[in-house]
């Protein structure tokens, strides 16, 4: 397939002050944020290194994901910019000095007129960013195709961008080891009224050309929760997305393809949910051990009187033979998993999500737990208990990432504020042997209103990259996001 030309109008990319060849000095990338940057040795864990604003020309801006470039020096955002007034809405990707919190370069895309994201990802090379996520015409009432956008990572410059099939959205991106091909998940056909297939397209990173296409007809798909990852070794790419039999039972499917090919390799379904009482999608996320022997996959298995647990399912790589499967029940009646990372030396699995009270709408807690990769035990597990005040809807902790030397375990999301009506972002620091807090922080903005929604660590662990929206003069949003002490 050949790249889409006609799209590149849509999608404008300016730069923060200088030509692209040009860099922004430290003093003037700080000033474009407005918020100084901490420097020096022996600075504390969970200190505030930086913190950077972005809107765009319409009211309503809110970051979605983050990612880290593979050297660690530039830190990149996606996220949607909505006008409620004209009901119109596109992606704008941000890419800032890792360092200083400096804006390095902004790209917008339009695509068939309106357009937001999903996921983002860099090449392991860090020459190309992916983003993934939907595109539709003005007026339509849901999103109608997938969209995979490509950029120039140290411009800006958009490559090439696909938005293949109608009724449609890309809802996670990934890239191969050696970048060469990036992998995308989502849903296509009438996925409204759930009749639609869970899709798999990979593309040349370089040309945006297609390389195959897996669909998985065998069970009725959620909208809005598939996760993929490419094994380490570049052999096999892996999907788990919520589906509902057609009896209505929930259950989390798990797919393995041939990552050159796109053959099915295997498919295996657990028991779960498709939606929590708080409309967050089980199966939610994946991740696939070092060695690429072993898949994991975490959601909600739903219990008696409207309880539930994180339950967390690990299968052989190459069979998709179950190893074993564990459940969490924290605190209270209803729980989730949300987020799943493995340690570097692939020795142990964390999972992050919520617990809360059957009774509330509001997931008051989030929930961390470590388990054995290799035999499912439980090692540890933690909560954070945010104020009963909060009455706006709260996820639990929605991202997880794992230090580069495997000592360090950090959860980020939406947690109640201080004041009615308020939120922050929060996000802990646990040791991974023991699981004890090594620190806690929250950034709130200046109106006390802010939303964490994903996490990444820098790979030479000089920071942890939190992302979401804060609170604007007008009320809402910008994006926001701050980069910790690791």
């Amino acid at each position: 397939m050949k790249r889409t030309g006609g799209l590149a109008a849509l999608a404008l990319v300016t730069i923060a002050g200088l030509a692209p060849a040009t860099a922004l000095s430290p003093q003037r990338a700080l000033a474009s944020t407005g918020t100084p940057a901490v420097t020096g040795t022996g600075v504390a864990g969970g200190t505030k290194l930086w913190a950077a604003t972005y809107r765009d020309h319409v009211q309503l801006n809110s970051a979605q994901a983050v990612v880290a470039s593979p050297d660690g020096s530039t830190v990149f955002i996606t996220g949607t910019v909505f006008d409620p007034f004209t009901g119109l809405g596109h992606t704008t990707t941000v890419a800032y000095n890792a360092a200083t919190g400096g804006r390095r370069w902004v790209a917008r895309y339009y695509g068939l007129g309106v357009s937001g994201p999903s996921s983002i990802a860099i090449s392991p090379d860090g020459s190309r960013l992916f983003v993934a996520g939907y595109t539709t015409p003005p007026g339509s009432a849901f999103p109608t195709r997938f969209a995979i956008i490509a950029y120039d990572s140290r411009t800006g410059a958009m490559l090439w961008a696909q938005h293949p099939f109608g009724a449609g959205q890309a809802t996670a991106v990934t890239v191969s080891p050696d970048s060469a091909v990036v992998y995308a998940t989502g849903t296509v056909g009438d996925f409204v009224d759930g009749l639609g297939s869970v899709a798999t397209f990979a593309y040349n990173a370089a040309t945006g050309a297609r390389e195959w296409l897996a669909a998985y007809h065998a069970l009725r798909p959620s909208a809005e929760a598939q996760s993929v990852a490419a094994s380490p070794d570049g052999q096999k790419v892996f999907v788990s997305s919520p589906v509902t039999s057609s009896s209505g039972s929930p259950l989390i499917a798990t797919l393995a393809y041939d990552a050159a090919t796109g053959a099915a390799l295997w498919a295996r379904l657990a028991p779960g949910t498709a939606d929590s009482p708080e409309r967050i999608s089980a199966g939610r996320d994946l991740a696939v051990s070092p060695d690429s022997s072993a898949v994991f996959v975490t959601g909600m298995l739903p219990g008696a009187s409207g309880t539930s647990a994180a339950t967390t399912v690990a299968y052989t790589a190459a069979t998709g033979a179950p190893l074993w499967s564990s459940r969490y029940m924290g605190p209270q009646g209803n729980n989730a998993g949300n987020a799943v990372a493995v340690s570097p030396d692939g020795s142990q699995v964390f999972v992050t999500g919520h617990s809360n009270g059957t009774t509330s709408p509001f997931a008051q807690n989030f929930a961390t737990v470590a388990y054995g990769a290799a035999s499912g035990k439980q090692q540890w597990a933690r909560t954070f208990s945010a104020p009963s005040t909060f009455n706006v809807v709260a996820i639990g902790a929605v991202a997880i990432g794992v230090s580069p030397d495997g000592s360090l375990v950090y959860v980020t999301g939406p947690a109640p504020g201080f004041r009615s009506n308020s939120g922050n972002f929060v996000t802990i620091a646990y040791q991974s042997a023991g699981g004890r807090t090594s620190w806690e922080a929250r950034y709130r903005g200046r109106r006390d209103f802010a939303g964490a929604n994903s996490l990444a660590v820098g790979p030479t662990g000089q920071a942890v990259f939190v992302t979401g929206f804060v609170g604007a003069h007008d009320g809402c949003c910008n994006f926001a996001t701050v980069a910790y002490q690791p």
